[in-house]
């Protein structure tokens, strides 16, 4: 008897203590919808802080897949995008191309449908729908008003083709660029990456004529028109202007003028060469800015970043020759002249200058 009573004393002991078991319920992960009335589901992206698509339509508790296509296509939008499981993003390019992620990256449920997924984590990644049939810009705007197309060319962020930048917008569309362009007196347009805008008056930093396929991104203002390219522009010229492009190089001539050398301007004090010339940036070229030095009396001119000009009877300070090299920047109206470098001034001298380094 004293047995079976310590038995049911420590059976009671060690159910009190015992952790009682849960049945968790698994659930799935929401799923991303493969089409949605005429949007097809083209993947997942990477969100980034400028905006994969560039307008925000809606931020709704309730937001479902459904919802935001519609609001899209109603405001005539070939594009639905959708984050955060509340964001509605709309547009017409997906901009810079976009950066695909796994389908596993898009894995937050819709605030208002939490089986079915609206992106991914908020401002992190984006599920993308496209309306179909997808709209392609099949052919490049060949004129508009005075302007014709010239071709696709090359571009980079860090030697552009153009000198100008004429902005742009989530709206671009060709016709805003040569608006733009025609609006600040220059000849040369080109549209870039579906939003980009540029002018200038030649196509600079050896830039050359690219395949028509390179320039393969809409406008993202006008999907059915061709807006250049990753690092490709489509260019326009108005009427017959002839432009210059390709390979730059200090001219050693210019009529009665020679060149002396790539002078380093100091840093502080008094400028090198001492007074400006007023030419605008979109004319400058050696030939234009030692015309003026010329028609203002004076036998020493110097072309500095590409786009200014100045004029002076001065002796070059000693120490200031430079490799010819550092003088490296293209006119802005002649890309096959250099005129000057960042701090660097491309020196001429006419016969009657007595043109030696001071001491």
């Amino acid at each position: 008897m004293f047995a079976l009573n310590l038995s049911l004393v420590f059976i009671a002991a060690t159910s009190a203590f015992a952790v009682n078991p849960r049945i968790v319920e698994r659930t799935n992960p929401p799923t991303a919808l493969a089409t949605v009335d005429n949007f097809e589901n083209v993947g997942c992206f990477v969100d980034t802080e400028a905006g994969t698509l560039s307008f925000e339509l809606m931020d709704l508790p309730t937001m479902t897949v459904d919802k935001c296509v519609t609001v899209c296509n109603a405001a005539g939008f070939i594009l639905a995008g959708l984050t955060g499981g509340t964001q509605c993003f709309c547009g017409n390019i997906i901009k810079g191309g976009g950066t695909a992620a796994t389908m596993d990256n898009c894995a937050v449920g819709c605030g208002g449908d939490a089986t079915t997924s609206c992106g991914g984590v908020r401002g992190k990644r984006m599920l993308i729908y496209e309306k179909t049939p997808v709209v392609r810009p099949s052919v490049v705007t060949t004129n508009i008003g005075a302007w014709d197309s010239v071709g696709c060319f090359s571009d980079s962020q860090q030697n552009r083709a153009l000198h100008h930048d004429g902005g742009g917008s989530d709206g671009q569309t060709v016709e805003d660029c040569l608006n733009t362009c025609a609006a600040a007196g220059l000849p040369l347009a080109g549209v870039e990456s579906g939003l980009q805008c540029f002018c200038g008056s030649a196509v600079l930093n050896d830039h050359l004529q690219l395949d028509d396929s390179k320039c393969n991104i809409a406008c993202a203002g006008a999907p059915s028109e061709m807006c250049g390219g990753l690092d490709a522009l489509n260019l326009y010229k108005v009427g017959d202007f002839a432009f210059t492009s390709g390979v730059a190089q200090i001219p050693q001539t210019m009529g009665d003028w020679t060149f002396f050398a790539c002078s380093q301007e100091a840093s502080s004090g008094p400028r090198e060469i001492p007074t400006s010339m007023n030419i605008t940036i979109e004319n400058m070229s050696v030939e234009t800015c030692l015309n003026a030095c010329s028609a203002a009396g004076f036998n020493v001119g110097g072309i500095q970043f590409g786009q200014e000009c100045r004029c002076g009877n001065v002796a070059l300070p000693a120490g200031a020759v430079m490799d010819d090299s550092a003088c490296n920047i293209a006119c802005t109206a002649n890309a096959n002249e250099f005129c000057g470098g960042r701090g660097a001034n491309q020196v001429y001298f006419l016969p009657t200058a007595e043109f030696t380094e001071t001491s």
